[in-house]
This record gives structure tokens, C-alpha cells and sequence, in this order.
């Protein structure tokens, strides 16, 4: 085992500290390899004699985007040397990429976050604070939460999605949601009502949090309506402080935080592009639908502006979410036959494309949306454009209306009636 421990954001002092719990943990032995990186200012802490490792040290100062990119090329390196390896850190940007890396790598990779090592001296109590908010009500924001933003989701990712509902779940010192193990208390609180359980290896410091058939079942009980109250920004904030801004001042933010926590793209700036590669490609008469995926997303890449104002893209998770996207509706074709990315199709030659085929994949955008009890209606439409097509113009307005009636035309979603006239639902869903 090699263990790549990026301590670089420990605060002063507490790095030695960190690693020792931190080794403890693992249980690390005279075979494993470990590969320390610190900032230059931290080298008083250690010293060769204290443990066996290599010692990387960066320049004080190193942006956070720089420290990023120095442990993703150690993990690479190491990648190709070593059979199994473990990276720590604090950085969520590092988690992401680690996890990307997992996944194209055969899992030989995985994360652990250093902030459960991190020492603390606070005290808070050992119930749980009704003062900060009621305990049902948290239960239901987590329930909440795992059903509209990934059933399971990572304990780490709990926060970010929690506060999107409601702004008390923020983290500041010296309040109760500062405090170290807040979201475990979280976990624990539902679990010992037997509606969410963790999974993950032994001892994981980060599993993924899931909920259980009992917690479904009382998620399933909150209607669209509670869910769109709670998705507003109509939480209210601690007594004697600031209402906080809106974390959504569109609605369209909202429909892109859903599909991103998911890992279902939306991709807006280049998912049109992908689709126009993928009908080039099989009109040239392109192969299987592993080749097809990887060449029309590496043409897009290439013919990308390297202007340095843009946003790097993971063209890795682009390439997972082209894969999830048709893998759920299927739109390629081998002898008049669908066929999708996966092992028992993986040499057949894709030779046309269904009909509508762009429709049906956008479609199954909205379709996610709303399995994730996200409230679609009329008055949508805007940010429903805004969300998947990164444009309010009257092209892609037009495209969504386009979507939905196709949608409603093929059955997979329904609209009410009466005084709710125009709101969507999945079609299954609606008793």
C-alpha cells in the first residue's frame, strides 16, 4: 500500500498531530509507503528520524489550484508504479479528482479526509441541541436532501446540499454546526430511528450515506410541494442574525446543483456540441459505442477554445455522464437494434441513430429532474433552458417546450389540471 498524505492545509502546529492520528488510523506498517507533502513553512514539524517517508515539500504561498495539481501528478505517478494507494487531504478538489481517478483506474485509488483527524479542543453537548433545531426537522432535511441530490450520497457531501435547504447548516465557528463531527451527529440521529445506514469499508472515514427502505418510505411521504418549500430559499435564519442572501437566485442554479451532486451532467456548454460529434461520427461511419463516445467527446475537447477565461472541464466525468446519460436511454443503433455501453455490446457497430434522438436525451434530463422531486411547471421553462442549455434565447426556450411535449406525447411524464394546470410529473409517480 502507498499513502499519499497531503497535509498542506493543517493549521500551525496541529500537522504532526494530524499525522500521527491519521497513521494510527490506517494502521500503517514497515511495508507501506508513505509520500508526505507539506508547505516549506511546515518542515520544523517533521524530520526524517520521526517517521519513514518521502518528504515533498511546496513553495509557502502555493495556491490551492497549484497544490491540486502537484498531488494529482504524484497520484498519477504513482499509479503506474504502485498496485494500491490511499490519498489524504483536506481539499474537497483533491477528493474529486481522486474519485475520478478510482473510477478509471479500477478502483486501485481511494480518499480519505483529513478533516476527521483534525484535533479539537471545543466541548458541545452531548444531546443533541433543540435550541439550534428541532431533531425531526433535521431528519427530514437529510431525508430530503438524499432523495433529491443522490441516494447514496458521500458523508462529505452532506453539508454543501444541507445548506442548500437551509442556511442554519452552515458551518461557523462557535456555533453548533461548526463544531467537529456536526454531520455525524446528523447521520447518527436518523440512523438510530433505522432511516439512513452507512456503507463504505470498515472504519471509513468518509462512507456514503444511504437511506433504508424505512427511510424511503417516510421520504416518499413529503410531497413535491414540501420539497419546493425547502428548495426556495424560504428557511429562515438563527434568531438575531441577517437573513443570508439566497443561495438560489435562480431557479435554474437550483436544476443545475441537482444534476451536478448527482454526477448527471448537465454539461450546458458542451453537450450539444458532443451530440453534433456523435451524428458526425456515425454518418462517417464510426464503430462501437465505447469508441464513439470517447472520439466525439475528445473531438469536442480538441476544437475547444484555449482561452485561459474559461473553466477547466473533467472530460473524465463527461465521459461517465455521456455514458449514464445513453446507458439510460438508449439511442444508438446496430442493425436496427439499441444497443448501449457495455460489456456484452461493447464490439457492436453502431451504424444510426433513433429517431428524435437529441429530444430523448434532453428529455431524460428533465425526467432525472423530476425523479428528484425537483417541481417542474410552465413557469419553468426559462430556467429549465437556462439549466440545460446555459441560454434564456428564444431557440432554447422554444427546445424545452419542444422536450416537454415530446415528453408528454410518449408518456414517460403527465400535466395536471385545474388550479395546478402546467405542473409535471413522472407519469409512475403520480397515484
Amino acid at each position: 500500500m502507498r499513502y499519499i498524505v497531503d497535509i498542506t492545509r493543517a493549521h500551525s502546529g496541529s500537522a504532526g498531530s494530524i499525522l500521527n492520528a491519521f497513521l494510527s488510523f490506517v494502521d500503517a506498517t514497515a511495508s507501506d509507503e508513505i509520500e508526505l507533502l507539506i508547505l516549506e513553512t511546515q518542515r520544523g514539524e517533521f524530520t526524517q528520524d520521526d517517521y519513514d517517508f518521502d518528504l515533498v515539500a511546496l513553495p509557502a504561498g502555493t495556491s490551492e489550484d497549484s497544490a491540486t495539481a502537484a498531488i494529482v501528478d504524484r497520484v498519477l505517478i504513482a499509479l503506474v508504479a504502485c498496485e494500491v494507494i490511499s490519498v489524504a487531504s483536506f481539499h474537497s478538489a483533491i477528493r474529486q479528482n481522486v474519485e475520478t481517478l478510482a473510477a478509471n483506474h479500477s478502483h486501485r485509488v481511494s480518499f480519505i479526509d483529513l478533516n476527521d483527524f483534525a484535533p479539537t479542543t471545543e466541548t458541545f453537548p452531548a444531546t443533541w441541541p433543540k435550541e439550534f433545531m428541532q431533531p425531526q426537522e433535521v431528519i427530514e432535511h437529510l431525508l430530503i436532501a438524499l432523495t433529491r441530490y443522490g441516494n447514496p450520497i458521500r458523508k462529505t457531501d452532506l453539508r454543501s446540499v444541507l445548506q442548500i435547504q437551509d442556511p442554519r447548516f452552515r458551518k461557523q465557528p462557535g456555533t453548533y454546526p461548526g463544531k467537529p463531527r456536526f454531520i455525524s451527529d446528523i447521520v447518527s440521529l436518523a440512523a438510530e430511528r433505522g432511516l439512513v445506514t452507512e456503507q463504505g469499508p470498515i472504519g471509513s472515514p468518509n462512507p456514503y450515506v444511504i437511506l433504508t427502505p424505512k427511510g424511503k418510505q417516510e421520504a416518499h411521504r413529503m410531497t413535491p410541494g414540501e420539497f419546493s418549500v425547502l428548495s426556495s430559499g424560504a428557511a429562515t435564519s438563527p434568531p438575531g442574525e441577517p437573513k443570508p442572501k439566497n443561495i438560489f437566485p435562480r431557479r435554474s442554479d437550483e436544476f443545475v446543483t441537482v444534476l451536478r451532486t448527482s454526477s448527471f451532467g448537465p454539461f450546458q456548454q458542451i453537450r450539444l456540441s458532443i451530440y453534433e460529434e456523435i451524428e458526425r461520427l456515425v454518418r462517417d461511419g464510426h464503430s462501437t459505442v465505447p469508441k464513439l463516445i470517447r472520439d466525439s467527446i475528445e473531438a469536442v475537447r480538441e476544437n475547444r477554445s484555449a482561452s485561459e477565461d474559461e473553466k477547466p472541464i473533467p472530460w473524465a466525468k463527461v465521459r461517465t455522464f455521456i455514458i449514464s446519460l445513453t446507458n439510460r436511454c438508449p439511442v444508438f443503433l446496430s442493425q436496427g437494434e439499441l444497443v448501449s455501453h457495455s460489456w456484452a455490446e461493447a464490439d457492436k457497430r453502431v451504424d444510426d441513430l433513433l429517431e428524435n434522438w437529441t429530444t430523448r436525451l434532453d428529455g431524460e434530463l428533465i425526467c432525472f429532474l423530476l425523479e428528484k422531486r425537483v417541481q417542474l411547471s410552465l413557469a419553468d421553462v426559462a430556467d429549465i433552458s437556462g439549466a440545460l442549455y446555459n441560454s434564456r434565447n428564444d431557440e432554447h426556450f422554444d427546445r424545452v417546450l419542444s422536450v416537454v411535449r415530446w415528453l408528454l406525447r410518449e408518456g414517460r411524464i403527465i400535466e395536471e389540471s385545474g388550479d395546478r394546470k402546467g405542473v409535471l410529473h413522472l407519469k409512475e409517480t403520480v397515484v
